[in-house]
């Protein structure tokens, strides 16, 4: 995957990035007639929805069968931010376990800004589709622990708008009915080139806006197509700030705060999506600009950098004079490019299904991993039974939602909260400490599938009486500190790195669904194992 770069990093240190044309700039005419749409629920074969309505329709369906899981909902009647030119609403759909409350880590991945590019807006759907059947029905689950995928329901937040560009969609066309290219209205260095005259002038905009304002978002996307590039901020901005990846040793352009983070996770989740579309090596994965000659008023800079009370150094950039600040920004988001127009596919007949490869596996995959990496976790792969004899018992367990596993053992003792009150401690697993990866369950990560690494200690319960016992872990330090202070200051910009390295972080706001909370620490940790020994 990740090929032989060394002929042109040399290259480019001495000339520099290229850059191409987003190919996705230019009108591109797709065909009209799609094939029958299944029913949903049934993945013999994933396809395309005719038009918005039936696309909508499809997730109202899955409503009905899996309530208490699915919701969909018109975010512009719930923001009061109108209707969408063309007669259309902002349809969204959140998907958690609603029965254990709505104050946990959140993702958001829009439907394609570009009507035109349907594949990212269609396989949104077929991943929400896989994922109730694997959760919640009996069907097989090849390559997937159900424990797992209803775990994720259980702790996370997954919104998706169905269509950032509903008239779009419906009229196979890039613009919406204005007009306006609605990946070019956004107040960084926006409106751009095809937006309207001024940024948020759409109403998926400016239900977009409220949304994320009202919400603690750590992960994002907007999926489009022409290029095979996975992609993250700058555009036009902070051209001195250089990188270097020290994963795959691609040099960039324009590289963010966030830069290492960005680099290493986007290279992980490009491995573990796999090749379908095109192999994304490392030159395919890093900001924006080192690929693409100019998107001003991109989502996706505004959704990670706009937020300038936050992050002064942005200030030149964002026009909230005009627009009103943006706390709710600060979040992971990637541009994925899906598809190389220019690669010799029928993209129409291959979205695959469950278990055939194809661009909804990809996409699957994709957002698998960026739900997971939304907040670190610790989760027990084997532990002893409740109630057993005195004797010694192997306890093993995963650290999942983050890059690198810098320390982790177990607590125990005979006090009910061995998080605050424990007697003991097993070795505390540190190789990789100050590492850029590895010692996750996601670990050689590669085209859906991985060899995480599992931790095992055994401990000894001698006499009779009642254990408690606890994993922790503390993940990531390394990405503490932001790369070119000199240009961004000396915090991150994403709430996830800072919830994970700073211990003195916290966030809050009061969101739709109630109090919306960050808070910073160092250690996390698993549920906690009570055994009775008698």
């Amino acid at each position: 995957m990740r090929k032989a770069i060394v002929a042109w990093l040399t290259l480019t240190l001495l000339v520099g990035m290229p850059s191409v044309q987003h190919i996705g700039q230019q009108q591109v005419e797709q065909p009209t007639s799609f094939p029958a749409a299944p029913t949903p629920g049934n993945a013999e074969g994933y396809t395309f929805a005719r038009n918005y309505s039936q696309l909508v329709g499809w997730y109202q369906a899955l409503e009905q069968r899996f309530p208490g899981y699915l919701e969909t909902f018109k975010a512009n009647e719930l923001y009061g931010t109108g209707s969408v030119a063309g007669g259309y609403d902002c349809w969204y759909v959140r998907v958690t376990n609603e029965s254990r409350g709505l104050d946990k880590p959140e993702a958001l991945f829009l439907g394609s800004p570009h009507g035109v590019e349907k594949i990212g807006t269609n396989c949104l759907y077929w991943f929400t589709d896989w994922l109730m059947r694997m959760a919640y029905t009996d069907e097989s689950c090849p390559g997937y622990d159900t424990a797992w995928l209803r775990w994720l329901i259980d702790h996370r937040e997954i919104y998706i708008e169905i269509s950032h560009n509903p008239w779009g969609y419906d009229h196979n066309r890039r613009w919406d009915r204005n007009g306006w290219d609605l990946n070019r209205e956004a107040d960084y260095n926006g409106p751009g080139d095809w937006g309207p005259s001024s940024c948020w002038r759409s109403v998926p905009g400016k239900t977009l806006v409220r949304f994320v304002n009202n919400h603690t978002v750590r992960v994002g996307c907007d999926f489009h197509e022409g290029l095979r590039k996975l992609m993250y901020p700058w555009f036009n901005s902070h051209w001195l700030v250089k990188g270097v990846s020290p994963i795959t040793w691609t040099p960039y352009n324009y590289a963010p705060p966030d830069f290492y983070f960005y680099d290493a996770a986007s290279v992980r989740a490009a491995d573990y999506l796999g090749d379908f579309g095109g192999d994304l090596a490392g030159w395919d994965v890093g900001p924006i600009t080192s690929f693409v000659d100019s998107i001003d008023g991109a989502l996706v800079c505004w959704a990670y950098g706009a937020d300038v009370a936050s992050n002064p150094r942005e200030d030149r950039y964002v026009n909230d004079e005009a627009n009103g600040n943006y706390p709710g920004t600060g979040i992971m988001w990637h541009i994925y490019e899906v598809y190389d127009y220019e690669k010799d596919i029928n993209r129409w007949e291959l979205l695959g299904n469950d278990t055939t490869p194809g661009f909804g596996m990809e996409i699957r995959r994709y957002l698998l991993h960026q739900i997971d990496l939304a907040q670190p976790s610790l989760r027990w792969t084997a532990t002893p039974d409740e109630q057993v004899a005195p004797g010694t018992y192997t306890f093993r367990w995963q650290v999942n939602g983050s890059l690198v596993v810098d320390h982790t053992m177990l607590q125990w003792g005979t006090d009910p909260d061995p998080i605050h009150n424990y007697s003991h401690t097993t070795r505390d697993y540190d190789e990789h400490a100050g590492d850029w990866q590895g010692g996750t369950g996601w670990h050689d990560a590669m085209n859906g599938s991985t060899r995480g690494v599992t931790y095992s200690a055994t401990l000894s319960f001698d006499q009779p009486g009642d254990y408690y016992v606890v994993a922790k872990a503390q993940v990531d330090q390394r990405y503490g500190t932001p790369h070119g202070r000199l240009f961004y200051g000396s915090e991150p910009y994403l709430r996830l790195v800072r919830e994970r390295t700073d211990p003195d972080f916290y966030e809050a706001r009061q969101g739709t669904d109630g109090l919306e909370e960050v808070q910073g620490r160092l250690w996390w940790h698993s549920p906690i194992i009570h055994v009775h020994v008698e």
